[in-house]
């Protein structure tokens, strides 16, 4: 048996105990990820906590979530979700974690089509309502300093991060906006806020991540 072969197979019977220890490490409270509206140049921050809106994910580590307003365009809000030691502290990416919360029984969420921001991979657009309020929401996952849509993505990046050595760190993403009317009302100023705020917010994970 050649060398390489034999590393490989070295590899792949520690694959399940390296795995193992990778779950049982405490790396602590995550840090730096800040708190209310992201504001980028141009925005100011919306000081009407009640208007805020938290989607139905649990367990996250951190969170960060706020809206901002600009001249002549409706209040975005951006929320950050930050995941750290999932198989201790609980997986982003779970049957109860949904943009309308699976205990909140009056809200209801439907996929309608993709949110597309320049300069980033398709986001899932979702129209959310419930008491009194309609919504809607632009969600991407992070993890490893990707961006995606797909949850399917994001549990094969948790995976081959732990076995390679890393951590299973992962974020939620999410800009939405309230409308009165149509979505398509309040999306263009969703689509300027996230380009303007996104990149910087992006740069934070990853830097938490790395830390």
């Amino acid at each position: 048996m050649g060398l390489p072969l034999a590393g490989a197979l070295a590899l792949l019977a520690a694959g399940p105990l390296y795995a193992g220890w990778m779950n049982q490490r405490e790396l602590g409270p995550v840090s730096g990820l800040g708190t209310g509206a992201v504001v980028p140049e141009g925005w100011r921050p919306l000081g009407e906590p009640a208007a805020v809106w938290e989607p139905g994910y649990r367990n996250e580590r951190a969170s960060r979530n706020g809206l901002a307003v600009t001249d002549g365009a409706p209040p975005v809000g951006l929320h950050l979700g930050y995941y750290r030691e999932q198989f201790r502290h609980g997986s982003m990416i779970d049957w109860a974690n949904t943009l309308a919360g699976r205990e909140r029984e009056a809200w209801h969420q439907r996929p309608a089509g993709r949110a597309e921001v320049a300069g980033l991979p398709a986001g899932q657009r979702m129209l959310i309502d419930g008491p009194g309020r309609d919504l809607v929401a632009w969600r991407w996952y992070w993890v490893g300093g990707h961006l995606t849509a797909s949850k399917h993505e994001v549990k094969l990046r948790e995976a081959l991060q732990r076995l390679a050595g890393g951590r299973d760190d992962a974020a939620l993403v999410v800009v939405y906006a309230e409308y009165r009317g149509e979505p398509g009302e309040v999306e263009p100023a969703m689509r300027r806020y996230a380009e303007a705020a996104l990149p910087a917010a992006l740069t934070r994970l990853r830097e938490i991540w790395q830390e």
